[in-house]
């Protein structure tokens, strides 16, 4: 079978889609002939095999110039300020505002992929065509450019049920995931996701959905990178890695507990980013108990998790949304400490088969849960679950079973 694999981001400008998507790739191109089309911010080819798949990007490489005058415009608070930059910088102002204009009446991005899935699908005689979201208009223009080929909708996020800033006062979104419904074989969708569309609208369609769990429970190991993390072993070192968000994943909570802890070997090492000026004020008023590390490469980030001592989920407030994350977490065999912040959480579950994990609600910090949380890192660091329980025991969050479903005929 011949199957396009079509998503947002693509290598190398890696997210957590990214990075499920070439898991799915790497399992699924043993008996087929897999291609990835995607989007990269970054230099590369537009086509190259890497690892014996095919990739094609739409590259969208912004000049550095152009990102930091965009970070000065949307720095400026008074129309002041504004209007000197304009003045000083008339003819970037002048194409921003020529793109929002445009934004009014066509949508760029997804020109670009309808353009580019047409070719590829000719290219390639693509059998399946495997689009993931988010973002939504990656499947909008599969659904307009692809007229021979079977095409199954691989959702890793919610879309008309997400609370997320970037689709707030958005108004067509349940009618553009009916559409979608009506045109796709059928849809892999989030287990938190089905449970939620049993209760729906979107249920008429259940025929046509298959629940699963983020597909990247597996063997783990480290390996040699430019841009590796090292710890102070003398210490007990808690690490998250991943991005804070401020309306569904923020990092207050967890700062709270980590100022509040009386061991002086406790740390916590930040890898990754987000929320920028609230991680900036804490590590600064405790430079010893908070440590940044700022963003790596997606090798370096799992060999943080291999070296960590324990590691740090901040759950969603978005109850719909199980981080992807938790799985990476989970393969390492290292202690979780899981902070949630809803009693009933669905992270709480979903560790239930983890024995090395400990549960700690946001909504109930005091002095004996600092000392639960302090007694759990102290006395669980060294310890490891053995990589193939962990297997048996995830068995639907793994690559092989989540591919089965989407080269399900």
């Amino acid at each position: 079978m011949n199957v396009l694999i079509s998503l947002g981001n693509i290598t190398p400008s890696d997210d957590a889609n990214t990075n499920i998507a070439k898991l799915i790739a790497a399992q699924i191109k043993e008996g087929n002939n897999v291609c990835m089309l995607g989007t990269a911010f970054q230099q590369a080819s537009e086509k190259e095999v890497v690892d014996g798949v095919t990739y094609y990007r739409i590259l969208r490489i912004e000049k550095e110039k152009h990102k930091k005058l965009w970070q000065e415009w949307s720095s400026l608070g008074n129309k002041s300020q504004k209007i000197r930059f304009i003045l000083k910088h008339p003819l970037y102002f002048a194409g921003l505002c020529f793109r929002h204009m445009r934004a009014k009446f066509t949508d760029v991005s997804e020109k670009a992929y309808i353009k580019k899935l047409k070719e590829i699908e000719k290219a390639e005689r693509i059998d399946r065509v495997i689009v993931i979201t988010s973002p939504f208009y990656i499947v909008t223009a599969v659904q307009k450019a692809i007229k021979n080929a079977e095409v199954v909708w691989y959702q890793l996020d919610p879309n008309q049920s997400n609370i997320t800033t970037i689709y707030k006062g958005k108004t067509d979104l349940l009618e553009k995931e009916k559409s979608v419904y009506e045109f796709v074989k059928y849809a892999v969708i989030p287990r938190l996701v089905y449970e939620e569309n049993m209760q729906n609208e979107l249920s008429v369609y259940k025929e046509k959905m298959l629940p699963a769990e983020f597909p990247n429970v597996r063997k783990l190991s480290v390996v040699s990178v430019d841009d590796d993390v090292c710890f102070d072993e003398t210490k007990i070192n808690l690490v998250f890695v991943g991005v804070f968000y401020e309306d569904i994943r923020n990092p207050v909570s967890l700062f709270e507990i980590i100022s509040k802890t009386k061991n002086e070997d406790i740390v916590l090492n930040i890898v990754g980013g987000g929320c920028e000026e609230i991680v900036e004020e804490w590590a600064a008023k405790f430079p010893n108990k908070i440590i940044r590390h700022g963003y790596r490469s997606l090798e370096a980030a799992l060999n943080a998790m291999q070296r960590a001592d324990i590691l740090v989920n901040v759950d969603n407030t978005a109850k719909n949304m199980l981080p992807s994350k938790v799985n990476d977490y989970i393969s390492t065999g290292k202690p979780i400490v899981n902070l949630h912040p809803f009693e009933d959480n669905k992270t709480i579950e979903y560790f239930g088969k983890y024995q090395l994990h400990h549960n700690l609600y946001m909504g109930n910090i005091c002095e004996k849960s600092i000392k639960a949380f302090e007694d759990f890192c102290i006395e669980n660091k060294g310890k490891n679950v053995d990589i193939e329980e962990i297997i048996e025991n995830y068995k639907e969050s793994t690559a092989e079973y989540v591919s089965a479903l989407l080269l399900k005929e």
